[in-house]
């Protein structure tokens, strides 16, 4: 197709410099699409239990007796589920409630047949800490309650993956999820914010309104006309 590969972590240099494997490109547009990687929160122990994560747990060749998932979301439930199924016993915790922002009413019956099938869940409290070592893990919450597992796996979201790559130097302003659109005709920045169309004046600092017109800047396709569009009206 006549494209270039560079195999090495790139990084900008400048707004229309990347540098990646001692090679310079330069362009007048570059996109981003690093991708994510999973989520691990602030918890006191986090950096010295092992844990696992959705990328990782498919490496284990042992069927673990007791797994315990932080995150009750969508991948910590299908896990949850999958390793119940295989024989695992399995604890769910979930700061909020399992499942929160799926439809109640659907949410409800997925609830109701983990139950049914043998899955432990913790609703409304918070891993306050983490301690053990491999095969011997404990989790303890908010009120105080320790729950002990041979497994750790962490499921509580993604994060964008841009560590390292340098966008201050490019000029470009971001959330920790990776919200900010740089639009580089208007000179100034699209964040997501309550839904509204916000931008940030680069040089003065200063929020200003962004008119939907402004924010196609270029010609792309019309699916990733709509993704800009809905990134400007604060929908995903």
């Amino acid at each position: 197709l006549g494209c270039t590969v560079i195999r090495a972590f790139a990084r900008f240099t400048g707004p229309r410099e990347v540098e990646a494997g001692g090679q310079t490109i330069r362009a007048r547009r570059f996109v981003i699409a690093t991708g994510s990687r999973p989520f691990v929160p602030p918890v006191q122990g986090a950096d010295t239990v092992p844990y696992l994560t959705n990328e990782t747990i498919f490496a284990l060749r042992d069927r673990p007796a007791h797994l315990v998932v932080i995150g009750g979301g969508p991948i910590g439930v299908e896990l949850a589920q999958a390793h119940r199924r295989l024989g695992c016993e399995v604890t769910v915790v979930e700061g909020a409630r399992v499942l929160g922002r799926e439809d109640p009413e659907l949410a409800a019956h997925v609830i109701a047949a983990l139950q049914a099938e043998g899955v432990r869940l913790i609703e409304g409290q918070p891993v306050v800490r983490l301690s053990g070592h491999e095969g011997a893990v404990e989790v303890t919450l908010g009120d105080g309650t320790q729950i002990k597992g041979s497994h750790l796996l962490m499921a509580v979201g993604r994060k964008v993956a841009l560590d390292g790559m340098g966008l201050d130097a490019a000029g470009i302003a971001h959330t920790p999820k990776g919200e900010t659109v740089k639009l580089s005709s208007f000179g100034s920045f699209v964040v997501r914010k309550k839904g509204q169309r916000i931008g940030r004046n680069p040089k003065t600092g200063k929020e200003v309104p962004i008119s939907p017109r402004r924010v196609m800047v270029f010609k792309p396709s019309a699916i990733l006309k709509q993704r800009i569009n809905a990134i400007a009206e604060g929908r995903k």
